[in-house]
């Protein structure tokens, strides 16, 4: 039976797609810039900071915390990990990204068919377009096309949240325009990363584009550019020679000089021979290094998170250099920590919350034994009820947490009445990768 929209809901999906289409444009322009070497390696850096590496914690009853861990971080691998990467890159390139736990699991928010409804500082809702086979979409919403038979034949959907109601629209546009499955009280919202607010005075402003970190390296990486160009013309022109024949006596200089440039005629009011510019290496070192540093504080990626060393003169400058956090990457840190965390507890709900039928296959190794989760054993056996929060969402959240651990260990250890030292051991392993309960000994209860 077809289906109409609500008025209020037709004038989001109408005002969304439109704003779409506004900034593919200007999308595509960022990600074409994205693709330059140099550019490309800064932000698979980028992403490998902030969300290398998932850490989570799970609390709840002991004996299925090992269990349950090895169930959330295997459906976290499957499911969500590419994606979140994916969004983050997003945000890195066009100002924004996002990942959203529809009903059919995580969906990345990309730029070139997503946008928030409202503030970035508060969104109510989202538009998504996207698309699949007819073969897929009868699977999934039931056969719906009867006039089609094309099985490969793509169909174009979009799908429309209001998180303040909690309606959530899937609909088809190809064709004549139909809604598909909708849903109520929808528990879960888009979470996303949003860039620097644009200024009034761009001329992109009126797309409500925020600027992502490909933009803010733009004036550097053309600086590059331009150098590089520079230091072409002038290499060229680095054995370059202007010879005024007129002034010579001996015939034979052009012959002899010509075995070390490549000489020009010159006017006569020039010296016989005058060299052109030659290719000044400090020049370009001091110029290439202002321009990464540059880059580096508006990015939030270090020089040594490039593996490119600043000029240092002795070994604890570079040391200390390594270990200074700047405050733009702390707050990056901190803003995907918790986006990331606000999605783990969202797919853990999800999870738990699955039909029988819809459970994904997930093959888990606990201690020596092995673990199978799908239609025929249901995951919530493992999650349900327990809490997970994330410790530590890239490589350099890792780090910082072991130095941390560190230097509690060795508060520990010069206080024992002060502190749990079990605990501080557990914390400590954990925090370089080791599950604690593999190390520490057991105490037996005495024998009675």
């Amino acid at each position: 039976m077809r289906r109409e929209l609500p008025e209020p809901v037709e004038r989001y999906l109408q005002s969304g797609l439109s704003l779409i289409d506004q900034r593919r444009g200007l999308v595509e322009t960022l990600r074409e810039q994205a693709q330059v070497a140099y550019m490309h390696s800064l932000l698979d850096t980028l992403v490998a900071k902030v969300a290398g590496k998932s850490d989570f914690r799970i609390e709840g009853e002991h004996h299925r915390q090992e269990l349950a861990d090895a169930v959330f971080t295997t459906a976290w691998a499957k499911m969500a990990k590419r994606r979140v990467e994916a969004a983050i890159r997003d945000f890195a390139v066009s100002g924004f990204g996002g990942v959203f736990v529809s009903p059919y699991g995580p969906r990345r928010l990309p730029p070139e068919d997503a946008t928030w409804l409202g503030e970035t500082a508060e969104p109510f809702g989202h538009v998504r377009r996207f698309s699949m086979p007819l073969a897929d979409a009868r699977q999934i919403y039931g056969n719906q096309w009867p006039d089609l038979t094309d099985l490969e034949e793509t169909l174009d959907f979009v799908e429309v949240h209001l998180q303040h109601t909690g309606e959530l629209y899937h609909v088809c546009l190809t064709g004549e325009r139909t809604v598909v499955e909708q849903w109520e009280a929808y528990p879960y919202e888009a979470r996303w990363l949003f860039g620097t607010e644009r200024p009034r005075t761009d001329a992109y402003w009126a797309t409500g584009l925020p600027v992502g970190v490909v933009e803010l390296c733009q004036e550097w990486l053309d600086a590059e550019r331009f150098l590089a160009e520079a230091v072409k013309f002038r290499a060229k022109r680095s054995r370059l020679a202007q010879l005024n024949t007129s002034a010579l006596t001996d015939m034979d200089t052009p012959e002899v000089l010509s075995q070390s440039y490549r000489l020009i005629p010159a006017s006569a009011d020039v010296p016989i021979i005058r060299p052109l510019d030659e290719v000044s290496l400090a020049d370009i070192h001091l110029a290439t290094e202002l321009s990464e540093r540059k880059i580096s504080a508006v990015s939030g990626v270090s020089l040594f998170d490039q593996n490119l060393l600043p000029d240092t003169k002795t070994a604890t400058e570079a040391m200390y250099y390594a270990q200074l956090g700047s405050a733009r990457s702390q707050f990056l840190l901190e803003q995907v920590r918790q986006w990331m965390n606000g999605i783990a507890q969202d797919l853990r709900h999800w999870l738990v919350r699955l039909p029988d039928e819809r459970v994904p296959f997930l093959r888990v190794m606990v201690g020596e034994a092995e673990e199978t989760y799908g239609p025929h054993r249901h995951v919530r056996d493992a999650l349900e009820g327990m809490r997970v929060t994330l410790l530590g969402a890239g490589w350099e959240d890792v780090l910082s947490r072991q130095q941390k651990a560190q230097a509690l260990l060795q508060l520990a250890v010069a206080l024992p009445n002060a502190f749990d030292i079990d605990k501080v051991i557990q914390y400590y392993l954990h925090s370089l990768g080791f599950d604690a309960r593999e190390f520490l000994m057991v105490v037996q209860p005495p024998a009675r």
